[in-house]
């Protein structure tokens, strides 16, 4: 074989050979690929799996949410319980001391807050929200002087007061407008109340030498009873 022709063979081999190694890397290159695409594929379907598996799970878990106004009604329903019993202990200590005008005073008071409780426990029921009547802690049954029970009652109002407003801002919070209207009834109602026991309070002070000077003027002059309010919303049972 002349030398020429030994190169050109030589050459041939090299390209052949070349070639060979081209088209293996190009499969390798192309299963890489096809791998990648296979992995990405496995993943989305593990992921989908993953995703559809936990789905009954977070059903499962989910719980109703309760409006917070309805379970600050509740609360409410015990406040105005234990207002009542309050006026009552405070009636039975002005009755002890043969103070009668006083203690009618605090008796329909009594009966009053008694009322309020029972009307928020209709509207709960009108509502077809869970009705809770809840216990009251033991009231203050005894006092130095008579100024002190309606001192105490007074406290005792603005606290009420504050409890309506802050049950009335929460139902705007909860865009519950019906019961927003609901309480507007009571906050013309606190700050009757709040007016009548403060002129009480200052009667009771200035008599404070001669209670007897206090029962006289309510004889003449009965503080905070303006009779039956036919706005006053309904209460369970009916009112006393």
């Amino acid at each position: 074989m002349q030398p020429l022709e030994c190169g050109a063979c030589q050459l041939d081999c090299r390209v052949q050979r070349q070639r060979g190694e081209l088209l293996a890397l190009r499969l390798v290159h192309s299963l890489g690929l096809l791998l990648g695409e296979l992995a990405q594929a496995a993943h989305q379907l593990l992921r989908i799996a993953a995703e559809r598996k936990t789905e009954p799970t977070l059903h499962a878990i989910t719980v109703p949410t309760v409006p917070q106004f309805a379970e600050s009604l509740n609360g409410q329903i015990a406040y105005e319980f234990g207002a009542s019993q309050q006026y009552v202990a405070i009636a039975v200590w002005y009755d002890a001391e043969t103070l009668p005008q006083l203690a009618a005073h605090f008796y329909r008071q009594a009966v009053e807050e008694r009322n309020h409780a029972m009307m928020i426990v209709q509207y709960l029921l009108d509502a077809g929200a869970k009705v809770t009547i809840p216990a009251t802690g033991e009231p203050q049954n005894d006092f130095p002087d008579p100024v002190a029970p309606v001192r105490l009652a007074l406290e005792q109002e603005r606290t009420v007061t504050e409890q309506i407003s802050r049950l009335a801002s929460l139902a705007h919070k909860e865009n519950d407008l019906v019961g927003a209207e609901f309480l507007n009834w009571f906050l013309k109602e606190q700050r009757e109340e709040v007016a009548s026991m403060s002129a009480l309070l200052a009667i009771v002070e200035r008599a404070a030498d001669n209670i007897l000077l206090a029962e006289e003027y309510l004889v003449r002059q009965q503080i905070g009873d303006a009779g039956v309010d036919p706005t006053a919303p309904p209460a369970a049972g009916g009112a006393l």
